[in-house]
């Protein structure tokens, strides 16, 4: 009988937990939070895609030399082949 009030009272505090949560969840003050912190993720989102388009800028520059490198070095591999024929 003790387990079906202990179980019971948690019942009901999690009820009165709850309906508060609610009421403060959806309180004004709480809603000038949720913006603010949505405004702040924006923010944030903005500038990290700033740094990744400057990053990929930054990895094309160094796939562009990396290949010029690449086909110089095959160019000299060539000529070199051909004047010791």
């Amino acid at each position: 009988m003790k387990k079906i009030w202990e179980r019971a009272g948690f019942l009901a505090g999690g009820i009165i937990i709850g309906t508060a949560g609610l009421k403060a969840l959806t309180s004004r003050d709480a809603k000038k939070v949720y913006t603010h912190a949505t405004a702040l993720t924006l923010r944030a989102k903005d500038s990290v895609m700033g740094t990744v388009s400057k990053v990929r800028e930054n990895c094309g520059d160094i796939l562009s030399e990396a290949q010029d490198i690449n086909e110089n070095l095959e160019s000299d591999e060539k000529r070199e082949i051909v004047e010791s024929e």
